[in-house]
């Protein structure tokens, strides 16, 4: 009987060993799981801003041009010689001006040209020296200009 007893208590003994083992598992796996969601929580917030600061960065280099006094290069920078032709679209202007390095970006000059332009102001044929340290509103200016 004594043996009976002494299995009985061994083996209470060792269910309660068991118990203790699966209860420290599974501590340690919530606390791993937990883990795991603070460091994807923290990863995913990093790349978060990241990828703001990236946009805003990219905005103001696109926006600065068409609302600022972005320019190519500094004063006193390049003359350059510019000839607009009688029936050359906006477009082919843009790709000249670009071209000879007198804009920063096409598509942003482009919606210059279209807040500036309408149907009484248009870009005047003609030759024109321009400078690449002139800003999107002088150039157009220039451009526009029906006197030269």
């Amino acid at each position: 009987m004594q043996r009976k007893n002494n299995s009985l208590s061994s083996k209470h003994a060792n269910n309660g060993n068991q118990r203790k083992v699966k209860s420290s598992n599974s501590v340690k796996s919530k606390t791993t799981a937990f883990t795991f969601r603070v460091l994807f929580a923290i990863l995913f917030y990093m790349v978060a801003v990241i990828f703001v600061f990236k946009m805003a960065h990219f905005a103001y280099k696109f926006a600065y041009p068409i609302f600022g006094n972005g320019t190519v290069s500094e004063a006193p920078g390049q003359s350059v010689k510019f000839t607009v032709s009688e029936d050359e679209s906006l477009d082919a202007v843009i790709d000249d001006l670009y071209s000879k390095g007198l804009i920063i970006n096409k598509q942003s000059f482009k919606i210059r040209c279209k807040l500036s332009l309408n149907s009484l102001v248009s870009i005047q044929p003609g030759t024109y020296k321009l400078n690449n340290s002139m800003n999107y509103e002088k150039i157009i200016e220039i451009l526009t200009d029906s006197e030269d």
